[in-house]
């Protein structure tokens, strides 16, 4: 039970999940039940702090998930040759991801948000 960051037990993030913080779910030194956050389409995540972008030349930037309470690793940036998709809906990371352009399309630029594919 999480009822301080004193009490606080820790416990490794299974896989597909992930957390950076020991302090998401608390407020002050009040901690409540801990829970680790999905891992998003783009990326791959094996447990604990494991978090793998799937295409390696994308830029992840943790942030305050405002819903949950907990950080989370939002696209920021993806290479040439990519769409940038990521949902701005609080609470929905899990969206986020660098899809390949279309058969006969290209960018040579990198899709940097908040100039990207919103997804509504």
């Amino acid at each position: 039970v999480n009822s301080s960051l004193a009490t606080q037990e820790c416990r490794r993030c299974e896989a597909l999940t992930y957390s950076f913080s020991p302090t998401d779910g608390c407020v002050g030194s009040v901690c409540g039940p801990r829970e680790c956050v999905g891992c998003p389409t783009g990326a791959r995540c094996e447990g604990g702090e494991d978090f793998q972008p799937a295409v390696p030349d994308s830029t992840w930037q943790l942030e305050e998930d405002l819903v949950r309470g907990v950080m989370v690793n939002r696209l920021v940036r993806c290479g040439p040759g990519h769409i940038l998709v990521r949902d701005d809906e609080e609470g929905r990371s899990g969206l986020d991801q660098c899809v390949a352009c279309p058969a006969g399309k290209y960018s040579v630029v990198d899709a940097v948000y908040p100039d990207v594919l919103r997804v509504e």
